[in-house]
């Protein structure tokens, strides 16, 4: 290698680096949880049955001693329960959700609204009409607000794991309509919490945190 080009090589190699802020933003981290729901609601359902009879016999008792009959009662109320909490066990699933940029979170409303468009409601009366500075009253969309919510679903559920420890990784619409239509009503409420938790956890991060925040001190 000639002097020129040892000389070229240094130089290159003290310039700046550059890098693609389209990287950044992909490799950016978002928050991540994680929520167990249960599919046997049938097992549920006899779990909180089995708790109203638990309180029924304390109601019972009251402050009076526990009878032999009343204790035998207990045991084998909770073995029953036993046996339902282990069937619950068994169809219980471990839902990972991962946060999406807000960008994400509006194209998706926008494509939620080129299927449902926005209408507002007509002025309710001739005053109405004649001052022409009413407020206009978007008329509710349950169609678009479900859509909407079948894209967010697909886009923050990450991955789904059953007892075994087997996963599934990818969510075809279909696939996230049919959960939606089909999950125990209590699993669609803790996977949307959750979905709104993460959004709101990675909002108040950003507003609570100035430049400072990683400075060492």
């Amino acid at each position: 290698m000639s002097e020129e080009e040892i000389i070229e090589s240094v130089e290159k190699a003290k310039a700046p680096g550059t890098f693609n802020i389209l990287n950044v933003l992909q490799d950016r981290g978002y928050p991540e949880s994680t929520i167990d729901i249960y599919m046997d609601e049938s097992s549920m359902y006899k779990i909180s049955e089995i708790k109203e009879k638990l309180e029924e016999l304390d109601n019972s008792i009251g402050k009076k001693s526990e009878t032999e009959k009343q204790k035998k009662q207990r045991e084998d109320l909770f073995l029953e329960q036993d046996g339902y909490i282990e069937k619950l066990e068994s169809s219980k699933l471990v839902v990972h959700i991962c946060g999406i940029p807000e960008g994400k979170r509006e194209e998706l409303y926008k494509q939620a609204v080129k299927k449902y468009p926005i209408e507002y409601e007509s002025p309710t009366g001739i005053s109405d009409f004649l001052s022409g500075n009413q407020q206009r009253v978007e008329k509710e969309s349950p169609g678009r607000d479900a859509l909407f919510t079948d894209y967010l679903w697909q886009s923050h559920i990450q991955k789904i794991v059953n007892p075994d420890g087997d996963e599934q990784t990818e969510f075809s619409y279909s696939t996230i309509r049919t959960m939606r239509e089909t999950f125990p009503l209590g699993a669609m409420v803790r996977i949307n919490n959750a979905i709104e938790k993460i959004r709101s956890a990675t909002a108040l991060f950003t507003l609570g945190t100035g430049e400072d925040f990683l400075a060492k001190p």
